[in-house]
């Protein structure tokens, strides 16, 4: 059975990684081949993968129907269902997850109703997991951005089944209400919530107390994110593997004591198997508690099926239950393999499973613990690392205290306060009280180790090209007695450590223009030297600036510690944001701005006429003159880059003044293969002389996805395509890379990279 299992887990990622599900008649087809196929023993397996794409292939097209059925993105419109999420609250607004009631005549046997992720509702709003709500919104589907690179967040929102996301809009007839059901697990989950806000804790305490009872992590504020990523214990406050493991653990020898005290009395029910039940129960409780998400449910999948396989007598930790698990959970919602939690939860499943099978009976239990516990992080350490993009040096010692700290103290008293709050608020609060308090001792300890040695970005070493190599290389190395494999292994870690992309040469160099929403910023690269030019927009709150979101972690990426130039067109926010973040992370060579630009740090004015060259690349400044008035848009530091290969121009926000005046003064020095369009495709930009001068192979547009001002306009679009230009966009082609070399200009969208069925939404033209 083993075989068909696997056969039926690849054919359902598979069918997850396609561009578009099958259609109507191809499932009809492969249903009926796969009952045929089942009749012949010996292609079973091959049943079971067709069976898998089906499954999977039903549900993708569940999710497109939901996805489709919400109206056109950026209309006003009035929804109404039950709150599904703690309300995240920042500068006065809240955002959370709304389960939309279904649609009478829909079709969606495979999957939950449609879940929106709302942003921008007020504190008038009474907003609780025990909530229903009438709310008029602005839609938008699914999108987010897309650099090369970078993970795949639009991935995250099908894993999470989002239909769409939307902002609330004032409105009279805007209104929630608690359901106040006794029955329901929202309404506990929201009890035990304000039970805890009520019990007078510090607030970052009381904020990891919720998190750990309640999977409510709306209250953790940004420093605490932080320390959690840079010591690699985040995974304490995700309610998953490890605090459903703990509380079915500890149900089981709590009961099991209790049983087995009763003596005679409990001869017909041995205490072990009662016990487990009750082990098995309160999994399935506390993933409840947790909002049944794709951690706690994949979590208590595997509780569940380790409990039954104990309560026939069989092993617990075994590759066939960890298979099974997966198998049922994949079966459940083949939309989980698209989680990051989900391969690390199991592939630290399976390393336990191969140390304890691989267990020398000589080894010491400190020994055995000790083993385990560097197992665990040489395995996992390449995914986390590829996931978060960065490296914790410091993770393996905060694990080794923080885990056990956690799972002797702080989760066995969270779980015990909610048990009695259910029965007197005064003992829990005083429960709670202790667990924070110890919280507090260990998250100073966790400040001090991230402090005395922080992460390492190391994305330019481990990527999706690199990291199973790196993984096969770890387990290699950590196999027991076996010099020849460990040698194998350090080969093979060193080869994959050493990979990079070929360095581009002398005369040759690639613009990539990020992908950074409503605003600009692009990179230049030869072949030792880089530039930035513009830093991109500042965000509404916690996302911070695309300097530290986006452009740092390009930079990041492509191995770089430093900066040459950066240069900002002019100092709009959506040009100049992200610079702040960027000098407080990069040493920068030379900073160019406009003449009279207001600045807080010292740059050199963009004069028109200046040049220098880079490795056999030259770059000109083509505007502003020095005696030009001072503006913002008109004074934009337009630039040239020209190589035998191409001429790439970077023109900034320039309108129709500074359009005319380049024209008269630098007509011939226009020309270029590639144009990143003025002011991100304004109608007060482009004008057909502008257009016609530069002819650009390659036009690309840098704009916000569905922004408000309709940005690049119409006319702009069809001035570009009337001269033969290759258009481009941002906004729905994520990062957009020309590299300019021998072998002439290749232009890579990042867009076209990611061709699944979830980045349609992206691919569809404005």
């Amino acid at each position: 059975m083993r075989h068909i299992f696997v056969f039926y887990l690849v054919g359902i990622v598979g069918a997850l990684l396609t561009s578009a599900p099958l259609s109507c008649a191809a499932m009809i087809s492969a249903g009926l081949l796969a009952l045929l196929l089942m009749a012949i023993g010996r292609l079973r397996p091959l049943a079971a993968l067709i069976l898998g794409v089906l499954w999977a292939s039903l549900h993708i097209q569940a999710y497109l129907e939901q996805r489709d059925s919400l109206p056109p993105g950026g209309l006003v419109t009035q929804v109404s269902g039950a709150v599904d999420s703690f309300a995240y609250v920042e500068q006065g607004r809240q955002s959370f997850v709304m389960q939309l009631a279904a649609s009478p005549g829909t079709w969606l046997p495979l999957a939950s109703p449609p879940q929106l992720r709302i942003s921008g509702a007020t504190h008038a709003l009474a907003l609780a997991p025990d909530s229903w709500c009438r709310l008029y919104v602005r839609l938008r589907r699914p999108h987010a951005l897309a650099n090369p690179g970078a993970p795949d967040a639009e991935r995250g929102f099908v894993a999470r089944r989002y239909s769409g996301f939307a902002s609330v809009v004032k409105h009279p007839e805007n209104h929630c209400a608690a359901i106040a059901s006794p029955y329901g697990i929202r309404y506990w989950r929201a009890r035990f919530s304000r039970a805890i806000d009520a019990a007078g804790l510090e607030p970052a305490a009381a904020a990891i107390i919720k998190a750990l009872a309640v999977a409510d992590r709306s209250a953790l504020n940004e420093r605490q994110r932080r320390l959690l990523r840079a010591t690699g214990v985040g995974h304490l406050l995700a309610i998953s593997g490890l605090h459903i493991s703990l509380c079915a653990a500890w149900t089981l020898c709590v009961v099991r004591l209790l049983v087995a005290l009763l003596g005679r009395h409990a001869q017909h029910y041995p205490a072990v198997r009662v016990g487990w039940i009750a082990a098995l129960l309160a999994a399935l409780c506390y993933a409840a508690l947790a909002g049944f998400g794709i951690a706690a449910c994949r979590a208590a999948g595997m509780v569940s099926w380790g409990a039954l396989a104990a309560l026939r007598g069989r092993r617990v930790l075994s590759i066939d239950n960890l298979l099974i698990a997966l198998v049922i959970l994949a079966t459940q919602d083949p939309f989980t393999l698209l989680a990051n939690g989900t391969w690390l939860s199991f592939l630290a499943v399976a390393i336990l499973i191969a140390l304890v099978r691989s267990h020398d009976g000589d080894d010491g239990r400190i020994r055995r613990l000790w083993r385990t516990h560097w197992m665990l992080c040489l395995g996992l350490t390449p995914l986390v690392t590829l996931i978060f993009g960065e490296l914790s040096l410091v993770a393996p010692v905060a694990n080794m205290l923080a885990v056990p700290f956690a799972s002797v103290f702080i989760v066995p008293l969270t779980l015990l306060g909610m048990l009695l709050s259910t029965v007197s608020f005064a003992p829990a609060a005083i429960v709670w009280d202790s667990a924070a308090r110890l919280w507090i001792y260990l998250e100073a300890t966790l400040e001090f180790l991230a402090t005395a040695l922080p992460p390492i970005p190391v994305s330019a070493l481990i990527n999706a090209t690199t990291v199973l190599p790196i993984a096969f290389a770890l387990v290699l190395l950590s196999l027991p007695r076996a010099l020849a494999t460990r040698i194998l292994g350090a080969i093979v870690l060193v080869a994959a450590l050493g990979a990079r992309q070929p360095a581009l040469k002398p005369g040759a160099f690639r613009v990539t223009v990020l992908d950074v929403g409503q605003g600009l910023a692009v990179l230049v690269a030869t072949r030792h030297h880089l530039l930035l030019y513009d830093a991109g927009p500042s965000w509404w709150g916690r996302r911070g600036d695309a300097g530290s979101a986006v452009v740092v972690p390009a930079l990041q990426r492509i191995g770089s510690d430093a900066l040459d130039t950066v240069a900002i067109s002019h100092t709009d926010s959506d040009h100049v944001g992200g610079l702040a973040s960027i000098l407080a992370t990069y040493r920068v060579g030379k900073l160019y701005a406009p003449p009279r630009a207001r600045l807080a740090t010292e740059h050199v004015p963009c004069y028109a006429g200046y040049r220098w060259s880079w490795d056999g690349v030259e770059f000109e400044w083509l505007h502003p003159l020095q005696n030009s008035a001072p503006g913002r848009n008109n004074a934009s530091c337009v630039l040239a880059v020209r190589s035998p290969f191409g001429t790439a121009l970077l023109s900034g926000d320039v309108e129709l003044p500074a359009e005319r005046e380049l024209l008269a003064r630098a007509r011939e020095r226009l020309r270029a293969d590639l144009l990143i369009v003025p002011h991100h495709g304004s109608k007060s930009s482009s004008t057909s002389d502008f257009v016609t001068a530069v002819r650009p192979r390659f036009a690309v547009v840098s704009s916000g996805y569905g922004n408000r001002y309709g940005m690049p306009h119409a006319a702009v679009i069809e001035r570009y395509r009337a001269i033969g230009s290759q258009l481009t966009n941002t906004a729905t082609d994520g990062a957009v890379s020309v590299t300019f070399s021998a072998l002439g200009a290749v232009l890579i969208t990042e867009r076209s990279q990611r061709h699944r069925f979830w980045t349609q939404a992206g691919l569809e033209r404005q």
